[in-house]
C-alpha cells in the first residue's frame, strides 16, 4: 500500500481535499452522534473521501473560474466561510 503524500498535491488538489474534509465533517456531525454509532457506521468514511474530493475539486475550479480567483486557497477560504459559517451569522437589518 502506498503512503499518501500531501506534498505531491497541487494547490488546487490541496484546497479540494481540505474542502472535502470540512464538508464531510459537517455532515458527519449530524449522522454520527456517539462513539458506538461511529464504530458501527464510521468504516465507510475512507471510501467516501475520494468521491467528496472529486466533487470539491469540481466545485472549487468552477468557483475559481466564475469569480476570477487565481489562488485556490483564497477561493477555499470563501467557500468554507459561505458553506460552514455564513449561515450562523445574525442577519443585518
Amino acid at each position: 500500500m502506498a503512503a499518501f503524500n500531501f506534498d505531491l498535491l497541487s494547490l488546487e488538489e490541496r484546497a479540494a481535499l481540505i474542502l472535502a474534509i470540512m464538508r464531510m465533517q459537517k455532515g458527519l456531525q449530524s449522522e454520527l452522534s456517539s462513539g458506538p454509532d461511529f464504530l458501527r457506521r464510521g468504516s465507510f468514511i475512507p471510501v467516501q473521501v475520494t468521491t467528496h474530493v472529486e466533487q470539491a475539486l469540481r466545485d472549487l475550479l468552477a468557483k475559481m473560474e466564475r469569480k476570477g480567483y487565481d489562488d485556490p486557497l483564497q477561493c477555499l477560504n470563501e467557500m468554507v466561510f459561505n458553506e460552514l459559517f455564513a449561515s450562523q451569522l445574525p442577519e443585518s437589518r
